[in-house]
């Protein structure tokens, strides 16, 4: 999911969920020093801070289940801040969002801004 910013000119946050696989066996582990989120498009390649600000910020946000580690059963939504992007995310842009653990398996997230920006909008 992708929110669109006030004026409707770029991507403020997007949002996506994280559960572990069933045949992994394992956790996830989305400490601060556990993971690395990193976020490209044409314009960007950036390193996200975990809760904190910059042009890239994450926050994960335990919808089932709680702690640093994502185990069987659980499900962690994962908020990319990218509202001090520059330039920001806009129409018509494909871009990546990783979410490299040091304990499970990496998460690629890659999508593309649809041809108008909209308050809230569903990639596919």
């Amino acid at each position: 999911m992708a929110i669109g910013n006030a004026g409707k000119t770029g991507i403020d946050t997007i949002k996506f969920y994280l559960t572990p696989a069933v045949e992994s066996g394992g956790s996830t582990d989305l400490s601060s020093t556990g993971v690395v989120v990193t976020y490209v498009d044409s314009a960007n390649s950036l390193n996200c801070t975990s809760g904190g600000s910059g042009s890239c910020s994450w926050t994960a946000n335990w919808v089932i289940g709680s702690g640093d580690l994502v185990d069987s059963g659980e499900r962690v939504e994962m908020i990319v801040t990218l509202s001090s992007l520059t330039p920001l995310l806009g129409k018509n842009t494909e871009f990546t969002i990783q979410v490299r653990p040091n304990k499970g398996a990496v998460v690629v997230v890659n999508r593309t801004i649809p041809g108008e920006v909209k308050a809230v909008m569903e990639l596919y």
